[in-house]
């Protein structure tokens, strides 16, 4: 029997219902401090989700024991379970379609009773999964060295990612929710300022993990999200408060064409003909359900410079444009990624 009767109808399904639920809250004008946990779980399950299917691609013959692989199909259809009680949960709220779909999920959001059921649900089902993943390191046996080193970081990966249940939100905290979407919760009990801010932020990336060359190099941005928008924070001015919840937007520059590149996903390379969504210039990707924005050259002189000065972006008089770094540091794994557009380097800049 192999590990792939944990079908991709139910992990795509679960993922599917896991993002549904979070973009819903995340966008949401109400959003307060359930909110953050339950899309911290969610978010969280949704990756390892993803990340089970592409253990699924080195499962062999002699891989987990049929009591393992027996019950991480169990788990993800109760995860499946667990969320799709959520929505049904209003059913006669409003009428189906769209924007009932998302009507009663806000109405069910504001019981914080059921989103805390939710989250809690949620949390159980991760620690099992976490369990049973760990559990399942005899798929590599047999497996090719690459596999087998390819395996073994997604495990780990999958490791890294889990955390205990989300305790009552602490006032004086700021939460910095990463490139990879998990969340960063860092105490203001004695003053933050930007600088602290980002020494702290390239404590929690250690060489080698996704996204830590970018933070080294300072290439993000901090936005902060009120009432719905998204407004982006300057070094300068920036005033952290407590309560307050940043997303790190990971900066990308290449030598292209803005009108061109406009509407592709600088991951995965989809070009999407999906219409920006409510944060002004964003757009998310039909394929890897990743948000993105395309920036022409002219648009932030700022962090053009910022970019210019790190090491990921050489310039020089090479006919093949500016040279990268060997590595793309993970950018696959980014959620949300500003992408300039550079159409014409100076040479010797």
């Amino acid at each position: 029997m192999s590990f792939s009767m944990v079908s991709f109808g139910d992990l795509v399904t679960a993922a599917d219902l896991a993002m549904k639920i979070v973009q819903i809250l995340y966008y949401s004008p109400r959003a307060s401090e359930d909110y953050q946990d339950a899309l911290t779980e969610l978010v969280s399950l949704h990756h390892e989700l993803v990340l089970i299917s592409d253990i699924i691609q080195f499962d062999t013959a002699s891989g987990p024991g049929e009591l393992i692989r027996h019950n991480v199909a169990e788990e993800v259809r109760r995860c499946r379970a667990e969320m799709q009680r959520f929505l049904d949960k209003t059913k006669g709220v409003a009428a189906t379609g769209v924007a009932g779909v998302l009507f009663k999920v806000w109405w069910a959001a504001s019981e914080q009773r059921e989103l805390r059921v939710l989250r809690d649900a949620v949390a159980r089902r991760r620690a099992a999964l976490g369990v049973l993943i760990g559990s399942s390191n005899l798929l590599i046996s047999t497996a090719t060295r690459d596999e087998v080193r390819a395996c073994r970081e997604t495990i780990q990966e999958l490791t890294t990612t889990l955390k205990p249940v989300p305790h009552h939100v602490v006032e004086d905290m700021v939460f910095i929710v990463d490139p990879l979407g998990d969340v960063i919760r860092i105490s203001m009990i004695y003053g933050l300022k930007y600088e602290d801010l980002h020494r702290i932020i390239e404590a929690y990336y250690p060489e080698g993990r996704a996204g830590s060359r970018h933070i080294k190099e300072g290439l993000y941005h901090p936005l902060h999200s009120s009432e719905g928008l998204l407004s982006r924070l300057s070094p300068a001015g920036m005033v952290l408060k407590p309560g307050m919840t940043l997303e790190m937007s990971m900066l990308l520059s290449e030598r292209a064409n803005f009108l061109e590149q406009r509407r592709t996903c600088p991951r995965c390379k989809h070009e999407t003909k999906s219409k920006p969504i409510a944060q002004t210039g964003w757009r998310k990707c039909l394929r890897c359900s990743k948000l993105f924005q395309v920036v022409p050259d002219d648009f932030n002189r700022d962090c053009q410079a910022r970019i210019q000065r790190s090491s990921s972006l050489r310039h020089g008089p090479s006919k093949d444009g500016p040279k990268q770094h060997s590595d793309d540091d993970g950018v696959k794994h980014f959620r949300r990624i500003e992408f300039f557009c550079v159409e014409d380097i100076p040479v010797g800049s």
